[in-house]
C-alpha cells in the first residue's frame, strides 16, 4: 500500500509540473512576439514628387558669370507611419542640398499621422545657389551642362 501511495504522489507531482510547464513556457514566447510586433519604428519620410514652375525656372550659364540656378519647386512629401499607433510630430524643416551645400529649405507644420497610413502634404520652395563654395560652382557648371543637377533632401521629425 505504501508503494502505491508514493507512486501516486510521484505521478501527481509529475503531472502538476507538466501542467505548470505548459502554462509558463508559452508566456515568454508570447511576450516576445507581442513586443516584436508592437515595437516603435520611426516613420519614413519621402519626397513623393516634384515639379518646377516655368515662370521662375532660371539657370545661369553665362561665360562671364558663375553658374547658378533659381528654381521654384512644387513638391509633395509623405510621412509613412508603419506603427499600430498614431505619430505626432512638431514643426520641422526639410533641407534640400546640392553636393552638401543647402540650396533650399521648407517648413513642415505640426501634424499627426494615423496608424499604418501615409500622410501626404504639398509644399512650395525656392532653390537658390547664393552661398556656395567656389569648388561647388565649378561642379555646378559641369552638372548644368550635362543636364542633371543632383539634389538631396534631409529632414528630422520630433
Amino acid at each position: 500500500m505504501q508503494v502505491a501511495a508514493t507512486l501516486q504522489e510521484r505521478c501527481a507531482h509529475c503531472c502538476g509540473s507538466r501542467v505548470a510547464a505548459k502554462r509558463l513556457i508559452p508566456n515568454p514566447l508570447m511576450w516576445e512576439s507581442i513586443f516584436h510586433l508592437l515595437r516603435f519604428k520611426s516613420p519614413k519620410f519621402s519626397v513623393r514628387s516634384g515639379s518646377f514652375d516655368n515662370d521662375t525656372f532660371q539657370i545661369g550659364m553665362e561665360s562671364d558669370a558663375a553658374p547658378s540656378f533659381n528654381l521654384t519647386m512644387n513638391t509633395q512629401f509623405g510621412v509613412k507611419n508603419t506603427d499600430f499607433g498614431h505619430f505626432n510630430y512638431e514643426m520641422s524643416t526639410v533641407t534640400f542640398e546640392y553636393r552638401g551645400t543647402a540650396v533650399g529649405m521648407v517648413s513642415v507644420d505640426k501634424a499627426r499621422t494615423r496608424a499604418r497610413t501615409t500622410r501626404k502634404f504639398d509644399a512650395k520652395l525656392l532653390l537658390k545657389t547664393d552661398s556656395m563654395a567656389d569648388e561647388s560652382f565649378e561642379q555646378l557648371g559641369g552638372d548644368v551642362s550635362s543636364g542633371k543637377v543632383p539634389l538631396t533632401s534631409s529632414s528630422s521629425f520630433t
